[in-house]
């Protein structure tokens, strides 16, 4: 007989281990811990900035540093495109202008 066999599933809302963690326990015990990690800062932390900032201010700028996205995508999907495609562009931007000021009346405020 296969060892499969023998095992016994466990009722639906069982746990393998019935004296082990509470359901959430660690999420609670995280979610207080930021939430006293903010009271802190919110009484302590402009306090806290200026003192690194003032005697250590190249430990301040690698703070600063490590919050900056380590990578920013500068680029533009018109970048992609050669000139004819951006003049055609263009073109129609130009002519739904001119259909939008006729529809919506003379003097119509469009950028």
């Amino acid at each position: 007989m296969s060892n499969l066999a023998t095992l016994i599933p466990f009722k639906r809302g069982q746990s393998g281990s019935p004296g082990g963690r509470p359901v959430a326990a660690r999420n609670r015990i995280t979610a207080k811990f930021l939430y006293e990690l903010a009271d802190h800062f919110d009484e302590n932390g402009r306090a806290a900035r200026q003192e690194v900032f003032e005697e250590k201010p190249d430990r301040y700028l690698a703070i600063v540093a490590a919050l900056l996205p380590q990578k920013v995508d500068l680029s533009s999907p018109l970048a992609a495109m050669g000139d004819d495609e951006l003049n055609k562009n263009l073109e129609i931007i130009h002519l739904l202008r001119l259909k939008l000021d006729t529809t919506a009346g003379a003097g119509a405020d469009l950028p």
